[in-house]
Formats: C-alpha cells, structure tokens, sequence
C-alpha cells in the first residue's frame, strides 16, 4: 500500500504533462515579402532550440503564413523566420520590442512570448517584428444604396480570422454612432479554434427606418474583443416638397429634428 501511495503523484503528473492545446501562429510578413527571392517562412520555439527548418508555414494569402501546433500548458518563448535569394533572410530582430509584454529576454535573446492554457485553442495572429496583432477582417469593398424604402449597405471582405460579428452602425452627424444591423460572419471553422478565410465573403444589410441624410460605418469584430472600423459612407435619400425626420424615437435627454426642404422658406417648429 505505501508503494502504490507513492507512485500515484508520478503518475498523475505524467499524465499532465501529455496534455496538448492545439494552437495556430500567423504571422503577416508583408514588410519583408519584397526581398528577391522571397520563399520559405517558418516558426521557431525553445523545444526544438530555434531549428526554423523544422517547422514551415504555410502561405494563406496576402502574405499572411500560419502553422498549427499541439504545444504542452505554459509559456512557450518563439519567433518567425524567412529565407530569402542569395543567402537573405534570417530571424526577426525583436530587440527593438525588448521591454514590450509581447516580447520577453533570456537565453537565446529578445523573443515572442504565448502561455498556453490546457484545452483553450487560440489563433495567435501577429505582424513581422511587431507587437501588433492582425486585425480580424479585410475589407475589399464597402458601398450602398438608397431603395425605395430602406438604405442598403454591403460589403465584401477579402480576409477574416475569428470573426464574430459585423455591425453596421449609423450617425447623422459623425458625432455618435449607433448600431442599425448585424450580420454574424458566413466563415466556418477550418480547423480546431481557427476560424479563417482568405475566399471573398460578401454581405448585406438594411436600414430599415433611414434618415434622410446619414453616414455609416461597419465595426467588425472578433470573438477576442479586437474591432476593425470601415471607412465611413454617406447615404443621402430623394426627398418631394418638405420632410422632417427626429431621432431618436425613442428619445432621451437629446432629441435631434431634421428638415429637408426643396425650396427656402420659413418653418416653424413646435414641441409638446
């Protein structure tokens, strides 16, 4: 009895340690993807002493390469190389980022830092020799038009990670914004807690009730919080003799009155 006692922690603790989080890295190499001969990109870690030809990535469009691994609880210390024509290429220099949270020194220099959480599956999107993160959506277009009773908006994106909602919001004077419509993102999930495409989505939707002038905007946002902003767009509607808009309805210590009139004349405006 006292031997089993003391052989069951041991097992317990290498049963731990065969836990395994599947993560995938990316990395935007676009500042670097002018170099001559631009070709293998890969990823390197501590456990396997920076090998960069042990781990390729793979190019998913718009110089953005992944790689998905299967990496044990805790902090894994990385950074991304590439190879290049006539001998170029090499590691990032991320000494410059030396002090940054994304970013930590030691044993083998300034590197990239990830703790990874037992049974949380991440996509860890970065820029070339930066803190920066990618953001979780490209957009290709942005446009609409004014129907015959709604304002249409529509949109395409070129590439989305992790996207969880697009928001189309509205303001009548760029002085405060407020959600008309969401869409969820149509992207499914390619592998384990990577939700990616880099195939042209297209979307839609309506301002059911629009004013008559207004300016929209998309907020596409990820499951991690992270937000991309559209540039802004201004739908102006055909309006016949004099219309008069207030919003909002319902309103609350602010309430905005809009007339539009084909002709100058005088208006009188009374509120009960």
């Amino acid at each position: 009895m006292k031997r089993f006692l003391l052989l069951l922690p041991l097992l317990i603790s290498m049963a731990g340690l065969g836990a395994q989080t599947n993560i995938t890295f990316c990395v935007d190499m676009t500042s670097v993807a002018s170099v001559p001969g631009f070709a293998a990109q890969a990823i390197a870690f501590d456990f396997n002493s920076f090998n960069s030809g042990s781990t390729p990535l793979t190019n998913t469009g718009d110089n953005v390469f992944c790689g998905t691994f299967d990496l044990a609880d805790g902090e894994v210390r990385f950074n991304f190389f590439y190879a290049g024509a006539n001998g170029a290429g090499g590691g990032e220099d991320l000494a410059p980022l030396d002090g940054e949270p994304c970013v930590s020194s030691g044993v083998g220099g300034v590197k990239r830092t990830y703790t990874v959480v037992n049974g949380q599956s991440e996509t860890v999107s970065l820029v070339w020799e930066s803190c920066d993160a990618l953001l979780p959506v490209e957009l290709s277009h942005f446009g609409g038009e004014a129907l015959a009773k709604t304002n249409r908006l529509y949109w395409t994106t070129a590439r989305e990670e992790n996207v969880q909602w697009h928001i189309l919001e509205r303001s009548a004077g760029l002085d405060s914004w407020e959600e008309v419509a969401r869409s969820a993102s149509s992207v499914e999930p390619r592998t384990q807690g990577a939700m990616v495409s880099i195939e042209e989505q297209r979307y839609s939707l309506d301002d059911v009730a629009p004013l008559l002038s207004a300016y929209y905007r998309l907020r596409s946002v990820d499951y991690d919080g992270s937000e991309n902003l559209s540039p802004i767009l201004m739908l102006e509607r055909a309006t016949a003799g004099v219309a008069l808009q207030a919003y909002p309805n319902p309103a609350g210590d602010r309430l905005e009155v809009l007339l539009n009139s084909n002709e100058v004349s005088t208006a009188a405006l009374s509120l009960f």
